[in-house]
């Protein structure tokens, strides 16, 4: 049994991982591809990248969220990566929180910061194609797991360093933690904590791809820990996306996601009740859409009906990292 699944008794009972909201690299990648450029106007290194203000308003939504979690059931400390954007999501969703009571120490953990891409960095897939046409085959024939760009990371590498911050979150006093990261990070803590292998994380990236201001969720029993849910972004269905950047960003129309509570027990959001069936605006992506992965042992109450949220294509992984 891997390590990090053993069973405990001691520590953190809930854990709950969130990548940042929309960048301006996210939303320049996304244009780029729109309009069949390889190129973008993109400046400086990926570390000081902003939040788009679509991702400003999505960290917003976030605190909102959290802070109507039920007394007792809030996130008792928060760790995030040293990135601009992840930091800049935390500090928008607490202030959105203001006022609610919720105010939970901070901690800037440089383990969380996302896969570095040395000679990749800052390039779109369509660039790293035409430029790095070696690497790109190397990738596509070992897998992303494995693939390390030159002067960078590979995802193995990245989960390196994220167990030795599971193993000391472990150890850590509080019963209820909350991460702020990226897509790589929320993907390998769902590696590590579930002990996945490596088709099971290739399928997620494929099929699952984890969107921008998305909350992933566990909680420990007595026995080992379980997931709640992955990939939720029903908090962010009325945060002013436009049609548009909403479907590319989730695959699909956000209404295509279930609603489900935040944690167990507790009611879904005024107003909403169960999972929606649409199509795509006019002019948005027609690969496909996707809802967040749910437990329904663990969350009957927002279980979906996947028949009518079915696959209806394969979307690419919405992430830097996942280039070429």
């Amino acid at each position: 049994m891997n390590p990090t699944t053993v069973p405990t008794t001691a520590g953190p009972t809930e854990l709950w991982a969130v990548r940042h909201g929309q960048s301006v690299a996210n939303a320049a990648f996304d244009q780029a591809e729109v309009d069949g450029r390889a190129e973008t106007d993109l400046k400086g290194s990926d570390e000081n990248v902003e939040l788009s203000p679509v991702g400003e308003t999505q960290a917003a939504a976030l605190g909102r969220r959290l802070a109507a979690m039920p007394d007792g059931r809030r996130p008792q400390v928060v760790f995030c990566s040293p990135y601009i954007r992840a930091r800049r999501t935390l500090n928008l969703a607490l202030e959105a929180a203001a006022g609610s009571g919720w105010a939970p120490p901070t901690c800037v953990d440089p383990r969380l910061h996302d896969r570095e891409m040395g000679r990749l960095e800052m390039l779109t897939p369509a660039a790293i194609a035409q430029q790095f046409s070696e690497e790109r085959a190397q990738k596509i024939r070992i897998g992303d797991l494995d693939f390390r760009p030159p002067g960078g990371e590979s995802l193995l590498d990245v989960a390196g360093r994220l167990r030795r911050f599971w193993i000391d979150v472990r150890a850590r006093p509080e019963t209820q933690v909350l991460v702020v990261g990226h897509d790589s990070t929320v993907l390998l803590l769902r590696m590590i904590i579930g002990d996945l292998s490596g088709s099971q994380v290739q399928a997620l990236i494929a099929e699952n791809p984890v969107r921008n201001a998305s909350i992933t969720h566990w909680s420990r029993s007595a026995k080992a820990w379980q997931l709640i849910h992955y990939n939720c972004v029903d908090h962010l269905i009325d945060a002013g996306q436009s049609a548009r950047q909403s479907a590319r960003q989730s695959a699909g129309p956000p209404a295509a996601t279930p609603q489900f509570p935040l944690t167990p027990g507790s009611p879904p959001p005024p107003g909403r009740s169960g999972p929606h069936e649409g199509e795509p605006p006019p002019g948005a992506s027609q690969r496909g859409f996707l809802h967040a992965e749910i437990n329904p042992s663990a969350d009957p109450d927002g279980a979906c009906d996947r028949a009518r949220c079915r696959d209806r294509g394969r979307p690419r992984f919405h992430a830097r990292h996942a280039a070429p």
